[in-house]
């Protein structure tokens, strides 16, 4: 899960886009490489909204990943599975 003012990663070749007042979608975009954004909020449809270069862009949840400076490694959004005692 992710919290307002995260920073996330965008990976290359993903698709963002950005929806009017009547949630239609009037601009989208592939990434053409890895971007950093910061979390905003989630939406009704499975996606959420980042701010990446001043703009507020709708992206598919399970494409960002949070960006943990430990070990200078990108996490996934996966939860680690404990192993059975």
């Amino acid at each position: 899960m992710f919290c307002s003012g995260d920073l996330v990663r965008i990976p290359s070749n993903v698709q963002v886009w950005k929806k009017d007042s009547l949630r239609i979608i009037n601009d989208y975009m592939f990434t053409n490489m890895p971007k950093m954004a910061i979390f905003i909020k989630y939406s009704n449809d499975g996606s959420c909204i980042v701010n990446t270069d001043g703009e507020e862009w709708s992206v598919e949840v399970n494409q960002i990943r949070i960006v943990d400076y430990k070990d200078d490694k990108v996490s996934s959004n996966k939860e680690k599975q404990l192993r059975p005692i």
